[in-house]
């Protein structure tokens, strides 16, 4: 008897998974690249001007799915399915802001009941977190937060906080919802001590709001990391990613080029002017995941998309569908779900499974509009939440992306050529990346 579309379709989505992660998963290797986040919830005591979760929450994560007891229910559902199946994975859980309310602090109590009597050898890896930290406001909440953490770590399990926190100089584009404590000097100084306490890096936002703030931000980030970087392994510098959103104009691209060069000077000035070291830390190994400086960056599992899209699976607590990521949770881009009969996961349904092949097969260099890209091999390139945004196509690259990438590449090597580090690149640069560096500065215009 021949199977229905639906049958061959749900066939294809359980195939999917478990080629790309179930399968993985089982196999238990530590340093698996690949993991699960959980999206909890788009609610956020933040109004950050350039937050997507903000602008879209109802499209991405409905309200009528946002209810806290069916989301701690489902994700209950969900680590009992991880289990069972013996899964030993990294976990990232994603929300618009965990520690604002009561929801998070559940989450994760929710999830050292449910590992507290689980063999070591069938525990999850980790659980990454990232937070705006306001949390560290409320005197009692942080005791709270700092409660859990170390509960986890007694089972083994390492809950890495990373911080979302733009800096001083940049709260303008962070404002709260309703009047809360002030992020004031005393609160960043007791956010500095508890970032170096606790080993949690920064990931501050570089968006094309109030870009001429940067430079002050970026040195008073510095001072600070140097002030209170003493027991933690913290970079020396934050992971400053730019927005990747179709608003840079020729002014604010300026602007951001102009942080950059500072940027440059400095991080420079740090290593004591050394040419040799500072070629390798922007042709071969960068100081963190995503370097300012640098002109190397770092693919998926098979040289695909620059994000962390090909490396999750993202599953939407709220029904338990299965997404591309956070940021592409919108309805016709919904991958499957996970069925659930008798609060036990008994399978999966597909709904766009050509979607997830696309998505999780796509070579970095094959993307639209980048194939005969000339910068193409040191680009960053487009997030596809955001390219759908303003193209209304996920793998349409947004044009003003492309002009501040396209920017960034071509005045980092001119200036690099001035100081002598494109030189250096091409002495320490196997043969195949000195063919493609060279290649990219011909046809941009650039003699090296």
């Amino acid at each position: 008897m021949s199977l229905s579309f639906k049958e061959q379709n749900d066939l294809a989505f359980a195939s999917f998974l478990d080629r790309y992660f179930i399968d993985n998963f089982k196999k238990r290797p530590k340093d698996n690249r690949r993991g699960m986040e959980i999206i909890i919830t788009a609610d956020c005591n933040l109004e950050c001007k350039y937050c997507y979760l903000q602008k879209r929450k109802e499209a991405l994560y409905p309200q009528d799915i946002r209810e806290p007891e069916t989301i701690l229910k489902n994700i209950g559902i969900l680590f009992d399915w991880i289990i069972k199946n013996g899964l030993r994975l990294k976990i990232d859980l994603f929300s618009g802001e965990i520690f604002s309310g009561t929801l998070g602090l559940k989450v994760l109590w929710l999830i050292y009941d449910k590992y507290k009597n689980v063999p070591d050898d069938n525990r999850i890896l980790r659980i990454m977190i990232p937070t705006n930290m306001s949390f560290l406001t409320d005197a009692e909440q942080t005791k709270k937060v700092v409660e859990i953490l170390e509960k986890l770590k007694g089972l083994g399990i390492t809950v890495s906080l990373s911080a979302s926190i733009d800096g001083k100089h940049l709260e303008i584009n962070r404002p709260y919802k309703k009047q809360e404590e002030d992020r004031n000097d005393e609160y960043y100084e007791t956010l500095f001590q508890f970032l170096d306490d606790f080993n949690v890096g920064c990931h501050p936002m570089v968006s094309s709001m109030n870009i001429a703030h940067w430079k002050e931000n970026y040195q008073w980030y510095i001072g600070m990391l140097d002030k209170y970087r003493k027991k933690s392994t913290l970079p020396l510098v934050p992971m400053m990613l730019e927005v990747r959103d179709d608003d840079w104009t020729d002014e604010t691209i300026k602007e951001y080029l102009a942080f950059l060069d500072y940027v440059v000077n400095n991080e420079f000035a740090r290593t004591g002017k050394d040419v040799k070291s500072f070629a390798h830390r922007v042709f071969v190994k960068p100081l963190i995941a995503y370097d300012n400086v640098s002109l190397i960056q770092r693919y998926g599992p098979n040289n695909g998309i620059t994000c962390a899209i090909q490396k999750m699976l993202y599953v939407r607590a709220g029904d338990l569908a299965i997404v591309p990521c956070h940021r592409t949770m919108y309805d016709p881009f919904i991958l499957g779900r996970f069925v659930v009969k008798n609060d036990e996961i008994v399978g999966v349904e597909g709904s766009n499974v050509a979607l997830a092949y696309a998505i999780h097969s796509m070579k970095g260099e094959l993307q639209p509009g980048c194939e005969d890209c000339a910068i193409e091999p040191l680009c960053t390139k487009g997030c596809l939440g955001s390219q759908f945004e303003s193209t209304g196509d996920l793998f349409v690259p947004a044009e003003s992306v492309c002009r501040l990438y396209k920017a960034r590449t071509v005045f980092l090597l001119n200036k690099y050529l001035e100081m002598g580090i494109l030189q250096e690149g091409f002495n320490i640069l196997p043969e195949k990346s000195k063919e493609t560096l060279a290649r990219v500065c011909r046809e941009v215009g650039i003699n090296a």
